[in-house]
């Protein structure tokens, strides 16, 4: 028999919590399914695991990569997977027992070529609560598209149960942080009907301190370059499929602009085309109004007024490294 589910999970140095995320899986409910394993050039004992539940389970395969990232490993899994429909599930989450079951049966009883479940967050004290308060109840598949065009909703990859066929024609970018949030848009604008529970079918480990957020380093900076590709993502579709939402996609845009190019001043983790793209999206966007802030930081930019640039630039590196020790 042909899995219904194909769940991805990309796997690069995870030892410490892979054991729990595919023993959640194998704990499931629902039995239908394949976990397709991609180990990333892993250096510790993962590769080592996931053979080993490659062995006892033949639902369970695992690819061996050199390391190429996230967006990669999950691209390769779609290129392998057989299943009607697709999740993905980052290494160092889990989940609970029912949660295949529910999504699948929410799926089947509505037609649904997306559905979208809660979460929890587990801390690395052993807390596990909800983070976020309940979603509305937004009444249309159209609500729902924009709402996470304007990021009202999580564009997490995981936590979402998809139609295989979504994916025909997407992949994952590859090279970017802040991937979910540029391709997720993409994927439910192929969606036909998406329905939303704020049911917790998903915990979120927050307990692994390797993070970009842990300090002001070149992937941090960079991060904002990132943010302002995937907002220029959301500013394009909102143009071609809710116009009235363009300009606020586009202003957060502007803002991760802003914010890259600051940051950036007096450093080199930014090239010169990236930021000559960036003040050439800011000069084409002069009639999104800003606030006061960045409304100035804005026409300083586009008129090449460098030296205070490089100045705020200081200042908010300064500040980001005191909140951060």
């Amino acid at each position: 028999m042909s899995p219904v589910i194909s769940i991805i999970i990309p796997v690069y140095n995870m030892e410490k919590y892979l054991d729990r995320c595919i023993e959640s899986v194998i704990s499931q409910t629902f039995k239908n399914w394949e976990v397709i394993l991609i180990d990333d050039g892993s250096t510790d004992s993962s590769p080592d695991i996931c053979e080993k539940y490659s062995l006892l389970d033949i639902r369970i395969k695992t690819i061996h990569q050199k390391n190429q990232g996230p967006s990669a490993s999950r691209n390769k899994g779609l290129d392998l997977m057989t299943g009607d429909f697709v999740y993905f599930l980052d290494s160092d989450d889990f989940l609970p027992p029912d949660a295949l079951d529910f999504l699948y049966t929410v799926a089947q009883k509505n037609d649904a070529d997306i559905v979208m479940a809660g979460h929890k967050r587990v801390e690395k004290t052993g807390l596990v609560h909800r983070d976020y308060p309940d979603w509305p109840d937004y009444g249309s598949t159209q609500e729902i598209r924009a709402a996470l065009l304007q990021n009202r909703i999580p564009s997490f990859a995981w936590g979402k149960l998809y139609k295989s066929n979504l994916w025909k024609n997407l992949r994952w970018p590859v090279n970017l942080l802040m991937e979910d949030l540029y391709i997720m848009p993409h994927i439910f604008y192929e969606a036909n009907k998406i329905i939303l529970s704020n049911k917790s079918c998903y915990y979120y480990s927050h307990e692994n301190p390797g993070s970009i957020m842990n300090g002001l380093n070149n992937k941090y900076i960079r991060l904002y370059y990132y943010k302002f590709l995937a907002w220029e993502q959301h500013e394009k579709l909102a143009l071609k499929h809710a116009p009235h939402l363009a300009p606020e996609c586009a202003g957060n845009a502007i803002h991760a602009c802003i914010r890259s190019i600051c940051l950036n001043s007096g450093n080199d983790f930014i090239s010169n085309d990236e930021i000559d793209r960036m003040k050439t999206y800011l000069s084409m966007h002069q009639d999104i109004p800003l606030n006061m802030v960045d409304g100035l930081l804005r026409y300083l930019i586009i008129n090449g007024f460098s030296i205070p640039i490089k100045a705020i630039g200081t200042l908010q590196r300064k500040i980001m490294s005191f909140k951060k020790h």
